[in-house]
């Protein structure tokens, strides 16, 4: 046995959520949980550059407070556009890429 395992969505929630009823409840604490780790992930890359949550806000022309909310991953802070200029404003490019399974498009 190689000591890894590869889950597609619905063998992972069959296998650690069997008696779950309500799916959609599970699933949504999952995205949270992915957003508030990509969240962490921008707020440490923020400093490690060397900036301050006021000078991205400046960067974004928007107040300190949104940038800290978007580092929170809170609700409403984490729009695609309101992400997309919290990366630029770090310096950084976004990306979008459109996966279809064994395919990967890049479409922005």
């Amino acid at each position: 046995m190689s000591g890894t395992h590869s889950y597609d969505r619905e063998s992972f929630l069959n296998e650690f959520f069997p008696d779950t009823e309500d799916r959609a409840e599970v699933e949504a604490g999952a995205r949270h949980m992915v957003e508030v780790s990509h969240a962490y992930r921008l707020a440490e890359m923020r400093r490690r550059l060397g900036l301050t949550q006021s000078e991205v806000a400046e960067r974004m022309n928007v107040r300190q407070e949104r940038v800290s909310a978007i580092e929170r991953a809170q609700v409403g802070a984490t729009e695609f556009r309101t992400i997309s200029a919290y990366i630029e404003a770090l310096g950084g490019r976004v990306e979008i890429v459109a996966d279809f399974g064994g395919e990967r498009l890049v479409v922005g």
